[in-house]
């Protein structure tokens, strides 16, 4: 009978454990939403394309992305992140406003900066 208490003992420690292991991720993600909450809004930023397209985006509190595509008829694509977002984008880079140079801010759609080089963005 020492054995199967053993077992016993064993499987209610295993047990335990995996549950206060769940529990602390429980908390830890928790803690994080309330983290992200508090930091507020939303924040905006430029998806530069390969071929010299720019779409707008916008990242949420939480790390969540959306980006419109086609602005025309309101498509978006959104990620759980900005780098998965931008891996669905080859050769794609983001630029957060705070990255841009105050020389280069022209208007509220400005010219795209690429490689430190100003070409001036194709919209339509």
């Amino acid at each position: 009978m020492t054995t199967d208490h053993t077992e016993l003992a064993d499987a209610v420690t295993a047990e335990t454990k995996r549950l206060l292991e769940r529990r602390t991720t429980t908390l830890r993600e928790r803690a994080e939403r309330a983290e992200s909450a508090k930091a507020g809004f939303a924040r905006g930023f430029r998806l530069h394309l390969k071929g010299g397209r720019t779409l707008d985006g916008a990242q949420f509190p939480g790390g969540q992305v959306v980006v419109m595509d086609d602005p025309e008829w309101g498509l978006c694509s959104g990620a759980r992140s900005a780098d998965l977002l931008t891996s669905g984008y080859p050769d794609s880079r983001i630029e957060w406003p705070d990255d841009q140079d105050a020389a280069t801010d022209t208007d509220a759609r400005g010219p795209a900066v690429s490689g430190g080089d100003v070409t001036d963005e194709v919209t339509g």
